[in-house]
């Protein structure tokens, strides 16, 4: 049996209830901006922006006007806007305690790590993911949702909306992750296209939750990718493979280009003379694309 033990950061998923019309919210988007996305920070936090009724004729609000409320009531509710929700957990705080708040949420050693793909065809969207566990303790799920960065200036002055809501890809609670006696866990999820989005712009986002405190475990986004050939991958070298090693936290590795071996040598030569711990190998040959969770003991 095989766990995936890390010493590696952790990946916040921020829910945060706002709407384009609600002046309050433009302080919310501001302090995402000063703690989040304009410091160092931002590699390791997700914010996912869930348009919320406050006022109705919000663009964003109104392409989605049922699922931000699912999420609301599960996380424990939202009474107004703007309302954050870090890791599951409801801030009350000023905007000033966020970053040692997300400081101390990043510190924390995960004991899960997740690896998605979003390819994408004329008329659907597929997420495929790789989970690994370091524990057997505890239930857990895997919640999806695809946002888009959204750029229209509302009545508040904020335009840009980055990670905006569209869409559920699994249920608020999560689907149940499935892990293998070498506690690996994969899954597929498929939804139509609509022509609303621009899938230039679009992204996937996944956490690994737990369905009784509501707190994400673990969290991981990615951008969409034409698939133009929907085979599934062998362990055959069928061309030059694009092969990229990563830890948990998604840092790089290394890379290495025009690999003509099969995968199973490819993952043998790219991880050699790695150190102990938890990566992943992805292997890329022309649209086909594997995602190989690899554990290493010296």
């Amino acid at each position: 049996m095989t766990f995936f033990a890390s010493a590696q950061t952790s990946t916040v998923l921020v829910d945060a209830f706002t709407n384009s019309h609600c002046s309050p919210c433009a302080g919310m988007h501001n302090a995402v901006n000063t703690s989040i996305s304009g410091t160092s920070r931002a590699a390791n936090v997700i914010v996912v922006y869930y348009h919320w009724s406050t006022y109705l004729d919000d663009p964003i609000y109104q392409a989605n006007t049922t699922e931000p409320k699912l999420r609301a009531t599960w996380l424990g509710g939202v009474s107004g806007t703007p309302t954050t929700y870090f890791n599951g957990v409801r801030q009350s705080g000023s905007y000033s305690q966020w970053p040692s708040v997300l400081d101390g949420l990043i510190a924390s050693v995960p004991a899960y790590a997740i690896v998605p793909v979003l390819t994408y065809t004329g008329d659907s969207l597929v997420l495929t993911y790789t989970a690994t566990r370091n524990s057997q303790d505890g239930m857990s799920t895997i919640y999806g949702v695809l946002v888009e960065d959204v750029t229209y200036k509302g009545r508040n002055g904020v335009s840009e909306h980055d990670g905006s809501m569209r869409v559920l890809l699994t249920p608020v609670a999560g689907n149940p992750l499935d892990f293998n006696t070498d506690n690996v866990a994969t899954g597929r999820i498929a939804i139509a296209r609509q022509e609303l989005w621009d899938i230039s712009k679009v992204r996937a986002v996944v956490s690994i939750q737990d369905p009784a405190t509501k707190k994400s475990l673990q969290a991981s986004q990615v951008i969409a990718q034409m698939a133009t050939d929907v085979q599934e991958e062998t362990f055959v070298a069928s061309g030059p493979a694009t092969v990229l090693v990563v830890n948990v936290s998604g840092a790089v590795m290394s890379r290495h280009e025009g690999l003509q071996i099969d995968n199973v040598d490819i993952i043998s030569q790219v991880t050699r003379t790695l150190p102990s711990g938890a990566y992943f190998v992805r292997i890329v040959r022309g649209t086909r694309v594997s995602v190989v969770p690899v554990s290493i003991a010296r």
